[in-house]
């Protein structure tokens, strides 16, 4: 491995055979030796451990052209990124002020939702800036304390915040050169609207590539429909193509597919995704800006640095909440197969058990 490749081991995997405890027990004198591993629940899918979706972190490699990648004990495919719980949880406060609170809060009042589109539709400069500062908030309180450092991020999610930014100082006209992401917008900007919505956008865009550094759920699905962009059909219409491939997510999402004593996953992420096509929809209706910056967006975005390659589409195989590359969960099982088999996976069966001290009873 190149010399300039920074690997940092959590696990010797000799160590889970019986061969290597046995001498691991041996060097320790015959007594018992106590393992410490980095136990990832659902890193291989979200079907339950019957099929063996839980892994173990064998080490944690930064190559030397930024990135992160996970060995995982007995697979031969580089797991991109590296969803520590802590950081992973550590957004949830963040995804719920983004998703959840619009949604199931908002969204359900006619008054509230009266009251946002009558900020929008009459004090647009000053909506922005309410946006700016709500998304600063999130950023300050949430982000700053979880992020994945910028060199530390994947291909797909730098490529996303690079499309973002040349969209955004183009139709803004702010300087090329000029560090959207690192030289933080103030979330309070009086009198600069354009200012505030490139911070807006920024900010929300770098929330958003957080998420998908940490979280499979969201990560795999946006790659899989963010591969099918058609170049020349965004050249032509930015939001016809934009509303084509949230129909392609929702058409793929099968939070519906339950098969029996392996997978009753309810829905949850589909939700979200057909939220977030109600409210893109409503902006393209009242904002010209917002589509044009869909145009500059798709149009600018490299298809090929977003997809799915052959790793990312092996950790699709056991996940049942969407139909990736169109194929059913049933047929991914059977490639799921002929993949093991071809490259000699072993899993070990790892599940996670929880004791609770019994409550004291009084004297």
């Amino acid at each position: 491995m190149d010399q300039e490749t920074e690997v940092r081991q959590l696990l010797d995997p000799q160590l889970l055979t019986a061969l290597g405890m046995e001498k691991a027990v041996r060097a320790n004198g015959g007594k018992p030796v106590n393992i410490q591993i980095y136990f990832l629940q659902g890193i291989f899918g979200e079907i339950g451990d019957k099929m063996q979706c839980n892994g173990i972190g064998e080490a944690v490699i930064h190559p030397p052209e930024g990135g992160t990648f996970l060995k995982l004990v007995g697979c031969s495919y580089l797991y991109k990124g590296d969803p520590q719980q802590s950081k992973t949880f550590g957004l949830e406060q963040g995804k719920s002020m983004i998703s959840n609170i619009p949604m199931l809060l908002i969204g359900k009042s006619v008054i509230y939702v009266s009251a946002i589109g009558l900020r929008f539709l009459l004090q647009r400069k000053k909506f922005i800036e309410d946006v700016n500062f709500y998304l600063e908030e999130i950023r300050w309180k949430t982000l700053r304390h979880h992020a994945v450092p910028d060199f530390h991020m994947n291909a797909y999610s730098r490529e996303i915040r690079r499309a973002v930014d040349v969209a955004v100082k183009k139709l803004l006209k702010i300087d090329p050169e000029y560090d959207l992401y690192n030289n933080t917008i103030p979330s309070q900007i009086v009198g600069n609207w354009k200012l505030a919505l490139a911070g807006a956008i920024t900010k929300a865009t770098a929330f958003a590539v957080q998420i998908m550094e940490l979280d499979g759920a969201y990560k795999f699905p946006t790659q899989d429909i963010l591969g099918e962009k058609d170049t020349e059909n965004a050249k032509r219409s930015g939001v016809r193509e934009t509303m084509r491939l949230f129909n392609l997510m929702l058409e793929r999402q099968t939070n519906l597919t339950v098969i029996p004593g392996i997978s009753d996953r309810t829905e949850g992420v589909p939700r979200k995704f057909r939220f977030l096509k109600y409210v893109i929809g409503a902006l393209f209706l009242f904002s010209s800006f917002s589509r044009k910056f869909a145009q500059e967006f798709l149009v600018e975005l490299d298809e090929k640095k977003v997809a799915l390659d052959d790793a990312d589409w092996y950790f699709c195989l056991r996940r049942n909440t969407h139909n990736y590359r169109g194929v059913p969960l049933p047929e991914r099982l059977e490639e799921l197969k002929r993949i093991d088999n071809e490259r000699g996976h072993q899993y070990l069966n790892v599940e996670f058990q929880q004791k609770v001290a019994a409550a004291p009873t009084a004297q």
